[in-house]
């Protein structure tokens, strides 16, 4: 028979009680949730003008007469994290150390909120960053809802947490890694998937490899695509293959990263996830950036991608394309023969549907295809 945590039996009643956690260890405990907020097109037209003229060109928020939109949503989602334990029953009184919020608005009228909280504390911080997601949600419907009654709060859920029993990260189980290993290597005169950087005893092929598990893709769901003539190498034994699909007619004349990209679809864990690439000439590529990648991961945007500040361009071989993606990209290629994977991803980038995420180091997102490029990464 299910034991109730918060329930317990005195005399011949059964009443609710809470969870002693007096005896579990503090540890430093972080979560972080999401709440997305629809706004209807009349209130991002309503609003659009008065936002202009009280913000600056590059801050995101929106003014209603009641105030900044935005900035009041998170003053009330601090307010109610810290609150937490007196709206939720049970929910033990710990001390918040860190609350921080993101809310951007998407061109599509979705505003998206994270929020993060942080504690040192017995039991987790989950329903706190829950809570103060939720409450933020709530506030900017309250602000806008004098424009329209179609606002939607459409969705609320934790996005990982950590420092307890078990961690949690929500979209590792939906992730499929991909490494791009399809290239023919002419310009650098050598295998690039053999080459060891660094000083390290392992290839390449392997450091790409390792990348994607250290940041939880589980390793049957890392996939190496090849076209069909590298299968039988010995470079892949062992490895879980991905061969270009040339079945496909849509795909009659695609070919390299998108072709291997496109093919990885069949291989998504679940219909909602994502594919996270990575390819195989980035040897400054480092687990603090993919693990970077991996928490800015937006599954309401096409892809979320690293940002090249110089070049003005999001780097399509490092980056997680959500199932969003594959919904689109046949419709570039059919409709304006475009095959190359960066430039579908600036034109959606352009549209606002690409998580830009800025690299630790400009050099983390740096090609390197030629022998003198090898020479500087050594």
């Amino acid at each position: 028979m299910m034991e109730f945590t918060h329930l317990e039996k005195k005399a011949e009643q059964i009443v609710p009680k809470m969870v002693d956690v007096s005896s579990k260890h503090i540890t430093t405990r972080v979560a972080r949730a999401r709440s997305i907020v629809y706004l209807p097109d009349a209130i991002i037209e309503a609003l659009a003008s008065k936002s202009n003229e009280h913000s600056a060109a590059t801050t995101a928020e929106l003014y209603t007469p009641k105030g900044p939109v935005f900035q009041t949503a998170i003053i009330a989602g601090t307010m109610a994290v810290k609150k937490n334990y007196e709206l939720i029953p049970f929910c033990h009184q710990i001390p918040i150390e860190s609350c921080r919020f993101n809310i951007d608005l998407n061109r599509d009228g979705h505003v998206v909120i994270e929020c993060e909280s942080k504690s040192s504390a017995k039991t987790g911080v989950e329903m706190e960053a829950l809570t103060g997601a939720s409450v933020a949600a709530l506030t900017i419907y309250d602000m806008c809802k004098a424009y329209s009654s179609d606002i939607v709060i459409k969705e609320v859920r934790l996005l990982e947490k950590s420092g307890g029993k078990r961690d949690y990260h929500w979209c590792r189980d939906k992730l499929m890694g991909l490494v791009l290993a399809g290239g023919k290597s002419s310009r650098m005169g050598e295998d690039k998937t053999q080459i060891a950087y660094h000083g390290q005893a392992k290839t390449q092929l392997q450091v790409c490899c390792d990348l994607l598990s250290s940041v939880g893709i589980n390793n049957e769901n890392i996939f190496i695509s090849c076209r069909k003539e590298q299968a039988h190498e010995d470079k892949f034994a062992g490895k879980n293959l991905l061969l270009d699909d040339d079945d496909n007619p849509q795909w009659e004349k695609v070919e390299g990263p998108l072709k291997g990209i496109l093919s990885a679809k069949k291989k998504m864990p679940v219909s909602n996830g994502g594919i996270i690439v990575l390819a195989i000439d980035l040897p400054y590529m480092n687990q603090e950036n993919v693990d970077l990648l991996m928490k800015e991961y937006d599954d309401t945007k096409m892809a979320t991608s690293f940002y090249n500040r110089e070049k003005k361009w999001c780097e399509p071989l490092c980056a997680i394309y959500s199932h969003h993606y594959f919904k689109v990209v046949n419709d570039f290629i059919e409709r304006d023969g475009n095959k190359c994977p960066r430039k579908i991803l600036s034109r959606l980038d352009s549209l606002g549907l690409v998580k830009r995420v800025i690299p630790t180091e400009e050099k983390i997102i740096s090609n390197v295809n030629t022998p003198s490029e090898k020479e500087q990464v050594r």
